[in-house]
Formats: C-alpha cells, sequence, structure tokens
C-alpha cells in the first residue's frame, strides 16, 4: 500500500495500520497529520478521524499569546481520514483530499510529525 492516495471503503486489518499508512501519505505529499477524535464501544475504538495539522482556527486565550510572532499553525484546512470499525476491519468513510494552504516537500518534510501508534 506504500505510496497510494487513501479511498473510500479501503480496508486496514488495524489501527496501527491505518496511522502508518495515512501519516505515510501524508509526509510524501508534505503535510502533517494529528488526531481529530474518535469514539469507542466498549472500550474499543469503532471511529477514528485524522486531521490535516492545519484543520480549525487558531484560539488567542490571552494577551501573552498575542505578543509572540509565529507562523500559522491553524489555517481551517479540512482534509481528514475518518475510518469505522467494520466487523474484523477498519473501513475508510470519509476522504478529504483537498487542502486550502501550501505543502512543503518531502524532502524539506521534517516538520511533519508521525502520529504515535502506540495509544
Amino acid at each position: 500500500m506504500h505510496g497510494h492516495k487513501p479511498f473510500v471503503g479501503q480496508e486496514f486489518d488495524s489501527l496501527d495500520n491505518v496511522h502508518y499508512f495515512y501519516n505515510n501519505y501524508a509526509r510524501q505529499e508534505g503535510f502533517s497529520v494529528r488526531i481529530g477524535g474518535s469514539h469507542k464501544k466498549d472500550n474499543v475504538v469503532v471511529r477514528k478521524e485524522y486531521m490535516c495539522s492545519k484543520e480549525g482556527e487558531k484560539i488567542v486565550r490571552n494577551s501573552k499569546q498575542l505578543k509572540r510572532r509565529r507562523g500559522l499553525t491553524r489555517e481551517g484546512c479540512n482534509a481528514k481520514l475518518a475510518i469505522l470499525k467494520s466487523g474484523a476491519k477498519f473501513k475508510v468513510t470519509v476522504f478529504v483530499e483537498p487542502h486550502n494552504h501550501s505543502f512543503s516537500t518531502p524532502e524539506k518534510c521534517s516538520f511533519c510529525n508521525l502520529i504515535d501508534v502506540s495509544h
């Protein structure tokens, strides 16, 4: 599966495989991933979302944050991957590909973090 784009209906044997695959895809494309949310039933993950790290809007909580001059980390990007447990497999139910920001090149993607697979 290395080097392929995700697609709705794609199946994985485990959450670890989903983590590895989507992070690899993101790194090759030039963006990084963060975990959006998950839903458990009987203490088993049945739904999980992975989002572009630039999803959402920056929230300024205090005046000290206004004084720091950092680049934008949240730009309202809607790109994401959602998976749903289907029997013994995990199936892609949502894949939103378009991003609203520029990418890094894979060679320069040292900032593209790999999300932790030790859940």
